[in-house]
Formats: structure tokens, sequence, C-alpha cells
């Protein structure tokens, strides 16, 4: 599959990022999060955020992992949640 390129930043033309948060909400019912966004490097700001839960459960999980990456690139390049 193509990788999507980051288009740069609107406010202070800076390149961008994607950033990956994953973490673990209650030990015992292993309920998690993965979030994705993505972040300018030089003034930090940031696209929509999407989130995932209990991917790592699931027999889908990097299909549904891979799509959150793609939804937060698209969001990014439409300028979305700015």
């Amino acid at each position: 599959m193509e990788k999507i390129r980051l288009k740069k930043c609107p406010f202070c033309g800076g390149e961008a990022i994607l950033r990956h948060e994953h973490w673990r909400v209650d030990m015992q019912f292993d309920y998690d999060h993965d979030l994705y966004w993505v972040e300018c490097i030089c003034c930090k700001a940031k696209g929509s955020e999407i989130q995932v839960r209990n991917a790592r459960y699931r027999k889908s999980m990097n299909v549904e992992l891979g799509d959150a990456e793609r939804k937060a690139i698209k969001a990014w390049n439409r300028r979305e949640g700015e």
C-alpha cells in the first residue's frame, strides 16, 4: 500500500509527523486505547485525534490500526480539526 505524504503545517510551514500513543486503562479487563494524530514538529499544531479501542485483542488489529493511521493523516492533509 502506498504511503500517504503529509502536507506541511498550515500555520508555520514546518514539517509534520505522525504520532501514536498506546495505553491500557484497566489491567483487569484489558481495556486499552490507541491514539493517532499528526503534529507539526515546529509549532506543535495538532490535527484530529483518531482513537481505536481494544484493537489489540482482535484478529483485525493491524487493519484497524492502519485505518486509524490513514484517517489521522488524511484529516491533517484536509485540515480538519484545526
